[in-house]
């Protein structure tokens, strides 16, 4: 650990600690438990609400995107030290407070959306179930500027249904002035046609009772083809990939480039990964995510090389095992620094975007004009020719 690392932790669990010690009166660390660190980031969400704010900070945005950012962080990190000390059960996660505001709806159409997502979130991933609140959300936000007498969702027809989806096919974002893409209009059809196809099943009080739209009434979506990475391009990158200082960068990327795996299996590996077939070739025990499938593919000797290094580094960790989203066994994950997850950012797209950069594979664009990678982190697993049948894969899915 560099010390600019020691300097920063030193500071967050001294922030930390120190706020919740004045907040509460504790001043023994062992007492410090999961709430008070919930407490503090609810303290901070509401400040930014707070009639004072103006008085410390320019703007509310510069808040939010300053010392609340900060604070958070830090709080973060003391989390992260009582999860590994054994003080707190909660896994240490980097979720900023949502900023969102709470879902609204009149009274009766708002008991009706919360029982759903409630109910989706028994069997339904937190992503998943995000974007079923946002088609509800907009769909509730479009009703209550149109169609203001509507109270209930029995009360909604197909018609205002095709009116809100016209709505957004036309009506540009505030975030980049044009209207919803095809994905994101795919997403909010099917979430509020899930929405009316489950309460009509199951029979609940409130709704239409059945289907209101379907699968039809969202546009189609081009089916796409990886874009192979050609040949001239892959020889200039791949040894700049193969230079790469960080172990767990360049691993990441060798394991995309030869196992055909999506960005958050690899990050999500656990530290017994990597074993033989009885001929000696590499396997990989890739872990069940979006497809809900565990897979075992070959793995090239030079993903396998770089992987088994990291193996090496990681196998004596001290660190408490996480919990299995999916599955809810304890897992030891292998891409792991100072107690955390290191993210696909960090794992995938900082390295290729330098390693593009430095063989000159740059395209127009990017944030300050300064140029973007041709080769991102989604086409690093695409290569142009498998050496052989068992050493490369089709394709990599993020």
């Amino acid at each position: 650990m560099v010390a600019g690392t020691h300097t920063s932790a030193r500071q967050a669990m001294h922030w930390s600690v120190s706020r919740i010690a004045l907040h509460t009166g504790i001043f023994d660390v062992t007492a410090i438990t999961e709430d008070h660190i919930a407490e503090a980031l609810q303290a901070i969400r509401f400040f930014a609400d707070h009639p004072d704010l103006e008085r410390f900070y320019p703007s509310r945005q510069r808040y939010l995107e300053g010392a609340a950012k900060n604070w958070i962080t830090h709080l973060h990190q003391l989390q992260v030290v009582l999860y590994h000390r054994g003080q707190v059960a909660t896994e240490p996660r980097k979720l900023m407070p949502s900023w969102k505001p709470p879902l609204v709806l009149p009274p009766q159409m708002q008991a009706v959306a919360e029982k759903w997502l409630a109910a989706r979130r028994l069997t339904d991933r937190p992503s998943t179930v995000d974007k079923l609140e946002l088609a509800i959300r907009r769909f509730g936000d479009w009703v209550g500027e149109h169609h203001p007498e509507i109270d209930s969702f029995a009360s909604v027809t197909r018609d205002h249904c095709l009116g809100w989806l016209q709505h957004i096919a036309e009506t540009p974002t505030e975030q980049t002035g044009k209207p919803l893409g095809v994905v994101s209009r795919i997403q909010r059809t099917s979430g509020l046609g899930q929405f009316f196809r489950d309460t009509a099943a199951w029979q609940w009080d409130g709704v239409p009772g059945h289907s209101l739209i379907g699968p039809g009434d969202s546009p189609k979506s081009p089916i796409k083809v990886p874009r192979f990475i050609p040949d001239n391009e892959l020889d200039r990158l791949m040894p700049v990939v193969e230079q790469i200082a960080c172990p767990f960068q360049r691993a990441a990327l060798l394991v995309a480039r030869w196992s055909g795996a999506r960005r958050d299996e690899i990050r999500r590996l656990p530290i017994d990964c990597l074993d033989r077939y009885p001929d000696g070739t590499a396997r990989l025990r890739l872990p069940a995510r979006k497809t809900y499938k565990e897979r075992v593919v070959p793995l090239h000797a030079d993903a396998a090389t770089a992987l088994q290094k990291v193996i090496d580094l990681r196998k004596n960790g001290p660190e408490r095992a996480f919990t299995d989203e999916l599955t809810g066994r304890p897992v030891r994950y292998l891409f792991m620094q100072h107690g955390k997850l290191l993210s696909t950012y960090y794992l995938f797209d900082t390295p290729i975007q330098a390693a593009c950069k430095a063989v000159g594979l740059v395209q127009p664009g990017g944030r300050g004009g300064i140029g973007r990678g041709t080769v991102t982190a989604h086409r690093s697993g695409t290569p142009s020719a498998p050496s052989s049948p068992s050493a490369a894969p089709s394709s990599t899915r993020s």
